[in-house]
């Protein structure tokens, strides 16, 4: 079974598990093209009287939310949680502010996970984690306030319940992901873990466009989240640029994100196109940078790394 802290090698930024068997030609494609936004879509005012492209999904609410419960107990039991109240509550604050100015129906339940990796997840149901290592290397309140709004689009969207719906029609061999290994650690990883819910004769590259698909959304909807909480919307763009992997070839054309300079195009043009400037916007509050050195106190001290020594054989024991 994968360690159970795998899910830490993931995307940094809130993620979610995505699949889906689409023509074999799609899935070479760079990314995919820019979806055709509602007028509602577009409206930042519209947010909260709106409903969130979901397209088919087979799970209710309701149902949704006992899945996330589940898989978050089993990730829970597996990961060490932080349980230091002032950090979680500022976290949690922020994430609540975000929720409220947001399109999602679903309670935002947010956890921090005690470890130095830099990675962030969410599960269905609402449940957002990210890790100590992640909060450590945000540079503002604005960009945790980021990395949360891109979650939460996740959860409006209801991201991995249209998921699961469309690997169950791709002939998925269950309609669960808990189909090998521990059922909250496929949750963690975007395409590549996704495709173990899959038949195994599935190929990963039939799932690239959905995942980038739904990653865009994010990001759509991301940004007008905190910019309706009243951030400034830069730090979105920001977040995306701090935390995006490394471009190389292999990433850029069989990652499930799509490239970093065509998610920063389509971010700046809907900045210029819907988010109506304003005078004053919020970057971040002294609350932050207390929370960041409290966190800092709170992490332990790095483990030195062994330095090898030099065994000197007894003499007499090679005679």
């Amino acid at each position: 079974m994968r360690s159970a802290v795998t899910w830490l090698r993931c995307l940094p930024c809130l993620v979610v598990a995505l699949a889906l068997c689409i023509p074999a030609s799609s899935a070479f494609d760079s990314y995919p093209p820019p979806p055709k936004r509602s007028k509602s879509d577009r409206d930042v005012n519209a947010i909260g009287h709106r409903q969130a492209p979901q397209g088919l999904n087979w799970y209710s609410p309701a149902k949704e939310k006992e899945l996330g419960d589940k898989y978050a107990a089993v990730l829970e039991k597996s990961v060490s949680i932080s349980q230091e109240r002032t950090i979680t509550s500022y976290v949690d604050q922020v994430a609540q502010h975000i929720a409220q100015n947001s399109d999602t129906a679903l309670p935002i339940t947010v956890r921090i996970i005690n470890s130095r990796e830099v990675a962030a997840l969410t599960l269905p149901g609402g449940y957002l984690y990210v890790s100590t290592g992640l909060l450590l290397q945000l540079q503002s309140e604005g960009e945790l306030a980021a990395v949360l709004a891109r979650g939460i689009a996740h959860t409006a969207l209801r991201s991995v319940t249209a998921i699961l719906t469309r690997a169950a029609l791709a002939g998925s061999t269950g309609t669960s992901l808990g189909i090998r290994g521990s059922p909250a650690i496929p949750m963690a990883m975007p395409c590549g873990a996704a495709a173990d819910a899959l038949a195994p004769s599935t190929s990963p590259l039939l799932l690239l466009h959905f995942c980038r698909t739904y990653e865009l959304d994010a990001d759509y909807f991301g940004i007008q989240y905190l910019y309706k909480s009243g951030y400034d919307p830069d730090c979105f763009v920001d977040a995306i640029q701090r935390f995006s992997p490394a471009a190389n070839t292999h990433s850029e054309t069989f990652g499930p994100l799509p490239p970093t300079f065509e998610r920063l195009r389509l971010l700046h043009a809907e900045i210029a196109r819907i988010l109506p400037r304003r005078d004053t916007e919020l970057v971040s509050r002294s609350e932050f940078t207390e929370f960041q050195e409290r966190l800092r106190r709170l992490m332990p001290a790095e483990p030195k790394p062994k330095r090898p020594t030099l065994i000197r054989l007894d003499s007499s024991a090679t005679d």
